[in-house]
């Protein structure tokens, strides 16, 4: 069965009401794609006019429209399953809070659409929304240009190599001063007719081994495309320090946080990246490294290519769906499949849980949201299981878990759990 007709299957279950949550799961994640939801109009409409009870497609029209807005509601729903570990009986009382939960937000979505009242818009306006594209750039010389998802042209020139920030998030350095043919969309249009601060206008020869840090703020993410081509998606709280033109025998980053890596393909030149005392080498390949210093393991999680972990004596050789974590403070290395939706959900824009306790999915949502989090008496049990999206207010995110009996107070940016 092609794409093509997985989806249009989806979409007549969907349609029918007999899809099953995973199916309904599945088509949720195939309308992420800008080329399925260029078919979703098309397919709805061929459904409907199948249909005995269709009266030619003015009605169909009228028809798509309504249950195409109701399959884009359902696509931006903020939660896709969580579920606590614990009895059965609890766990169908959740359920049932779990679809009230969605029920009031829907709802709430719809009011909003229609005309939010002045209280509600006050209460949205104090809300904590989601991270943003923002980062600092610290140049050679210790100045710092901040960026922005706003801002856009060349900020500056080190030797050989522009610098050029578009006005999505990402940042690519121009090797050789011109678009890099393994740079990302977007940038290969932006002039270099402005540049700022820092060292503008340095020699090739003085550039050389010439380092720069990219740091994301807690409530930030950013992208970055390395001089060679290969690109970086830089996750809250999170900073990559790299050279300004790569030279010698190899291509030697230092990560600090979380970041996933697209690493352009070079056999004479290996891609080294260092974290804390262990490092990933690799020729070519994509994986994602999470090394924050509040979590107890550094993970490292291919899903294409090869790479090699190694940290003191211990070392891995990983192969792809593989993860290689390493406990901190030890050199106990323990490789086994990975759960790869989980591992890169960050970057598709969602928290995904899978069997974490309260205190990890605090110190994710206190990097995302720029929060701190303290707790009214002990730190509720129990692990929990589930995705939500990464683009809604905190609140929403909390109305989620308090579904699976939890309860929280926000006081400012502080979260007490109670």
């Amino acid at each position: 069965m092609t794409e093509r007709e997985r989806f249009s299957a989806l979409i007549k279950k969907y349609l029918s009401g007999t899809a099953t949550d995973e199916e309904h799961e599945e088509l949720m994640g195939m309308l992420r794609s800008e080329k399925n939801i260029a078919w979703l109009d098309d397919q709805v409409m061929q459904s409907l006019l199948a249909e005995e009870d269709i009266d030619g497609p003015e009605l169909g029209r009228e028809r798509a429209e309504g249950i195409l807005k109701r399959i884009f509601t359902d696509r931006e729903a903020p939660v896709v399953r969580l579920r606590r570990r614990r009895s059965p009986a609890l766990i169908a009382a959740a359920s049932l809070s779990l679809i009230c939960v969605c029920v009031y937000l829907l709802t709430r979505q719809r009011r909003q659409e229609e005309g939010a009242t002045a209280k509600a818009t006050v209460i949205q306006t104090a809300d904590v929304q989601p991270a943003g594209n923002k980062a600092t750039l610290t140049l050679a010389d210790g100045s710092t240009i901040t960026l922005n998802k706003d801002s856009a042209g060349m900020l500056v020139q080190q030797g050989s190599t522009q610098v050029v920030q578009s006005g999505n998030g990402l940042l690519t350095y121009h090797a050789g001063g011109a678009p890099h043919a393994g740079g990302a969309a977007g940038a290969g249009g932006l002039s270099g007719s402005s540049s700022s601060g820092g060292s503008g206008g340095l020699g090739a020869s003085a550039a050389e081994g010439m380092y720069n840090t990219i740091a994301t703020p807690r409530g930030g993410q950013y992208q970055l495309v390395l001089p060679d081509g290969s690109k970086v998606w830089l996750n809250a709280a999170s900073s990559l320090r790299f050279p300004t033109a790569f030279t010698g025998k190899e291509r030697r980053v230092v990560l600090s946080g979380e970041a996933y890596f697209e690493v352009a393909k070079q056999k004479d030149m290996p891609f080294t990246v260092e974290i804390d005392h262990m490092k990933v080498e690799v020729l070519g390949t994509d994986f994602n490294l999470m090394g924050y210093r509040d979590e107890n393991a550094i993970k490292t999680t291919l899903l294409k290519g090869a790479v090699r972990v190694v940290m003191d004596n211990a070392n891995a050789l990983l192969q792809p769906g593989q993860q290689a974590s390493l406990q901190r403070g030890t050199s106990a290395m323990q490789v086994g499949e990975a759960n790869l939706s989980e591992s890169i959900a960050w970057k598709e824009g969602w928290f995904a849980f899978q069997g974490d306790n309260i205190g990890t999915i605090m110190r994710e949502l206190g990097r995302w949201y720029d929060v701190e989090t303290s707790y009214a008496s002990k730190v509720p049990a129990g692990h929990f299981t589930g995705t939500i999206g990464r683009n809604i207010p905190l609140s929403q995110v909390l109305k989620m878990l308090e579904a699976n009996d939890l309860h929280f107070r926000m006081e400012g940016k502080r979260i007490i759990v109670l």
